[in-house]
């Protein structure tokens, strides 16, 4: 936890990475943080995954873990874009037709 506590206080960009248990917070992952090997960053937003967030963070939780204030959303993913189908996929699909 001592290692992290250098960070309290920082404002940064965080991206959000998916919904917590408590739907009204988001668990985020700042630029130190790596994905299963470092911890989360968790924010009170309704942002959706994909956002970019501005928060400061504010606390330690559980050694490795921060709890963050949301300052203001960057960037939101855009929405109704179509999904995008892999060229493999199609070519398994007509082969499955035949």
């Amino acid at each position: 936890a001592e290692r992290y506590e250098r960070f309290i206080g920082r404002t940064t960009t965080v991206l959000v990475d998916r919904a917590d248990e408590d739907p009204a917070r988001r668990l985020c992952r700042a630029p130190w943080q790596a994905d299963d090997i470092d911890g989360m960053t968790i924010v009170a937003t309704d942002a959706p995954p994909g956002a970019l967030l501005e928060v400061r963070i504010d606390q330690v939780v559980d050694d490795y873990d921060f709890d963050a204030t949301l300052v203001r959303v960057l960037d939101r993913p855009a929405q109704g874009r179509p999904a995008r189908t892999l060229p493999l996929a199609e070519v398994k699909d007509q082969v499955r037709q035949r």
